[in-house]
């Protein structure tokens, strides 16, 4: 998630396509996965905090709209023009 919050910092609104991911639906799948990575990898709950935090930062949205949305998404990968969720 920092890696992906650094290329949103630094390349999305410089080039222009920041307003593109900052719809729900490209929240959530962003989200999705990140749910996936840190499901499968047991990563400490501090930690998702942490990340989810930067990561609200970074999409200029509240934090707690950010962790709600994660709570309820499920732990797998969003495909891109709708469908079921691919694992």
């Amino acid at each position: 998630m920092p890696v992906c919050c650094k290329v949103i910092l630094d390349e999305g609104k410089r080039d222009g396509w920041f307003y593109q991911l900052y719809q729900d639906e490209n929240i959530d799948r962003i989200l999705a996965r990140y749910k996936e990575h840190v499901s499968h990898w047991a990563i400490h709950i501090d930690v998702i905090r942490s990340e989810l935090s930067y990561f609200a930062l970074a999409v200029e949205r509240q934090y707690q709209d950010i962790a709600i949305r994660f709570d309820t998404l499920p732990p797998h990968r969003f495909p891109f023009g709708g469908g079921p969720p691919l694992r």
